[in-house]
């Protein structure tokens, strides 16, 4: 977030914790010792890079962004 989406500190800090209540809301029934739904965390990280960068499937390698 802070390098490739060139977000703050802060605005990482926001965006974790509003990723974090969707991810890790709802109790996994039925899984294999598993914290949280895998579809819902890419759900979230596509959601900020469209948000950030305007397309969720843009690398997220890019090497004219500063080394985090």
């Amino acid at each position: 977030m802070l390098g490739r989406l060139r977000m703050s500190v802060r605005e990482c800090i926001d965006a974790y914790l509003e990723l974090s209540k969707k991810v890790f809301a709802q109790p996994l029934v039925h899984t294999q010792g598993d914290k949280f739904d895998p579809g819902l965390l890419e759900q979230g990280i596509k959601s900020l890079v469209r948000l950030k960068i305007g397309d969720e499937n843009a690398p997220l390698l890019d090497s004219t962004c500063c080394k985090t």
